[in-house]
């Protein structure tokens, strides 16, 4: 059993290395394009995004060193020592969610979403965010023994329970808003290769500047990183 712990455990870690040095580079990009991105962009969501990443795998790695040293979990202690990756995860769940709604947006309303101001996409996007966060932020404890300290054994049964179907629902509206968007972008790029070739019947001169080709390899790459949305935000395109 403790092999398996120890495993358990190096496991946290190693892959939690990985999601840490993604999620610095993802913070630094955003960082590097604050000053010269001044207008509506997901890249700040993803941003944020991996900083909220960041603070889960931090506490990923305490609940580790509980399991190795056998620590003895309750309900209330647990709940308030990883309370910050409680409001963390639940933010998490929605910018997830809003940052699909943003590219079904940018697909079918490139020309509005562009004149979206800064300050007012960083508002409608992230004060949803804390509102839903805070409301599964307040539970009503008990001290009940729990076999590890993570989300799901940190909540009451009863506030988990709805925790859980709640996250189901919006990752679900999710995976919808993605298939929405991928759709929308091969509409695009068949409307767009329909008018290339009318143009290039009407004038056999014209060059293609955007080949038919590179732009459906570029719809391969959006379904190899459709569950990676900062694929899709780091460019100079909706």
């Amino acid at each position: 059993m403790f092999v398996l712990l120890c495993v358990t455990a190096a496991l946290m870690f190693l892959i939690g290395g990985f999601g840490i040095f993604g999620n610095l580079n993802l913070i630094w990009a955003t960082y590097r394009t604050l000053p010269s991105n001044k207008k509506a962009s997901c890249a700040h969501l993803i941003g944020t995004l991996a900083f909220l990443d960041l603070i889960c795998i931090v506490f990923e790695y305490e609940n580790a060193l509980r399991l190795l040293l056998d620590v003895e979990n309750h309900r209330r202690s647990c709940f308030w020592a990883i309370s910050p990756y409680l409001y963390s995860s639940n933010f998490q769940a929605y910018l997830i969610l809003f940052i699909a709604l943003d590219r079904v947006y940018a697909m079918l309303y490139p020309i509005k979403y562009r004149r979206i101001k800064f300050w007012t996409y960083i508002a409608v996007s992230l004060t949803p965010g804390f509102i839903f966060a805070s409301i599964f932020s307040v539970a009503q404890l008990d001290d009940e023994f729990i076999e590890a300290c993570n989300p799901p054994l940190g909540y009451p049964p009863l506030i988990s329970m709805i925790w859980s179907r709640w996250i189901l629902v919006m990752d679900s509206a999710t995976i919808v808003l993605y298939i929405v968007a991928l759709l929308a972008l091969y509409v695009n790029i068949t409307q767009n290769d329909k008018i290339q070739r009318r143009v290039l019947v009407l004038d056999p001169t014209t060059k293609d500047h955007e080949d038919p080709q590179r732009r459906r390899c570029g719809l391969c790459v959006f379904l190899v990183f459709l569950p990676r949305p900062g694929a899709l935000c780091y460019n100079d395109r909706p």
